[in-house]
């Protein structure tokens, strides 16, 4: 296995120094909850005093949330498989090892086939996610017809690109920005000449490079180069360790299904078994459906994944306090997704609920000082002045933009420069002067002529005049309003005995 191998299956099994706790703290909804879970929620909060109270709203709304099925969503999954190759991986190098390695990576770079960009274009067509067998298919065949036609010389490539390609530019590739499946052709293929149909996570491409320039200094690639680094040593962790566990976990592949999946492009029939479980052509085609690629690689990293997974859920077995981890990110991916849908994308639109909200909480929103509530005009003349203040104080207030910007301004040139606004006091020099008796202002270039529309006011008469406080307060009362229900639907117990033990701690 090698001993970065050893060194990150210890680290998973070990994230935390101490006893580990599995006393059940509490149930919601008579799941079993342990002191360990509380203590990862305590740890990943950076607000003080984040109590018990506050760990059963967390659970209630990843309760919420599984139950509403966001865990089984792309977007969550993948982050927590993230979050689990982001623990190995920061196990595997340190920054000293990163910097020394990417240098080395660099040296080959520079004495190896790679340069530091090439410009490509590309015969191009995209797979999407949920790609049928018989589409990938199709789309092979006809790639590898069309390249079949290019090296006959029966047809040129710009003339493919411009009949067949979804991607017709041309374009720049500079090393480490793209997909390695794509480098590793362009940055390899002669200039002037054309690639075998090959695939990426975005599709099928056939590419001719048509220019090549040298390697940057080391400086301009040192973070991409580590990062590179870090998901090479990554890839051969992963590799090491999944052969170890095919022989641990009893891996024994079926051959007639195998033969029968590369023969026909799917099967129904078993494919392999692990530590006793069999799994069959059935969980492939789910796989393969959300990985285009060609049938080997999709099998290769089925089997890869099927055996990463189950040694996952054995390490979460095994290790209490790295499950704990795991499973307070993984709540609040999902809690943080329920909010949103249950109340966060609608709240902004809900204007009728926060003029509610203010109607009732009016007095919490006082002014330690009056504003001004108004509009302030430069303008091009004295007569111009006294005519549109006449004019807009006929209007309701949420008017007079729009009436100067048709009534007075309609001209070639604009006569009036106005600021509508809740001033208070230092907001704006004019109102200071006119309004809160400040020092003089200086007038606008153009427009020595200032008059002023509106009222002094001691506190806000719109839910509009407070500003961002009063959402934020709305939120947080939608907010506890759904946790209310919450509770109303989950039963909460709670091991006082335990939770004792945990607050002397």
């Amino acid at each position: 296995m090698g001993k970065w191998g050893w060194l990150c299956v210890w680290c998973l099994l070990s994230l935390r120094m101490g006893a580990q706790d599995n006393s059940t703290l509490l149930r919601i909804d008579g799941e079993p909850v342990n002191v360990s879970e509380y203590r990862s929620f305590v740890a990943g909060k950076t607000a003080a005093g984040s109590g018990i109270e506050d760990f059963i709203d967390f659970k209630l709304k990843a309760l919420a949330g599984r139950k509403a099925g966001m865990d089984t969503l792309p977007q969550i999954r993948q982050a927590l498989e993230l979050c689990k190759k982001r623990c190995l991986a920061d196990c595997m190098i340190d920054n000293h090892k990163a910097d020394s390695a990417a240098r080395a990576y660099y040296g080959m770079l520079k004495t190896g086939k790679f340069v530091g960009k090439v410009r490509v274009c590309q015969i191009f067509k995209s797979l999407p996610q949920n790609v049928s067998s018989r589409c990938l298919e199709r789309v092979e065949s006809e790639m590898d017809s069309l390249y079949q036609a290019l090296e006959s010389g029966r047809i040129d490539f710009e003339t493919c690109v411009r009949n067949s390609s979804e991607d017709k530019s041309v374009f720049w590739v500079e090393y480490l920005q793209m997909p390695a499946e794509f480098e590793e052709v362009v940055f390899t293929l002669p200039e002037g000449r054309i690639s075998c149909p090959f695939f990426t996570p975005q599709g099928l491409h056939i590419v001719k490079v048509l220019e090549r320039k040298k390697l940057p200094a080391f400086e301009q690639l040192k973070g991409r180069l580590v990062e590179r680094v870090v998901q090479s040593k990554w890839n051969e962790v992963t590799s090491a360790r999944v052969e170890r566990l095919k022989k641990k976990f009893g891996y024994k592949v079926d051959k007639d299904g195998v033969a029968d999946l590369m023969r026909n492009g799917k099967t129904v029939k078993a494919l392999f078994v692990l530590d006793g479980r069999t799994y069959s052509g059935k969980e492939f085609a789910w796989f393969a459906a959300s990985h285009p690629a060609s049938l080997r690689w999709q099998l290769e990293n089925f089997v890869k994944k099927t055996v990463l997974d189950y040694e996952s859920r054995q390490l979460l077995t095994a290790s209490p306090e790295f499950a704990s981890d795991i499973y307070f990110y993984r709540d609040s991916l999902l809690g943080a997704e329920m909010e949103r849908r249950e109340f966060g994308e609608r709240i902004l639109l809900d204007t009728v609920g926060v003029e509610h909200f203010f109607e009732t909480h009016r007095k919490q929103y006082h002014w330690p000082h009056s504003r001004y509530d108004g509009i302030v005009l430069h303008c091009r003349s004295k007569r111009i002045a006294k005519r549109v203040r006449k004019f807009l104080k006929k209007l309701p207030s949420d008017e007079w933009m729009e009436a100067i910007r048709l009534g007075v301004n309609a001209g070639d040139s604009a006569d009036v420069i106005a600021q509508r606004g809740l001033f208070a006091k230092g907001d704006n020099p004019y109102v200071d002067e006119h309004v809160f008796k400040g020092r003089e202002a200086s007038p606008m270039e153009g427009f020595p002529y200032v008059a002023l529309v509106g009222e002094k006011i001691k506190g806000p008469l719109r839910w509009q005049d407070v500003g961002g406080q009063l959402w934020t307060d709305y939120y947080h009362y939608r907010e506890q309003g759904w946790l209310y229900r919450l509770r109303q639907m989950f039963k909460v117990e709670i091991n006082q005995e335990v939770l004792k033990t945990v607050n002397n701690h």
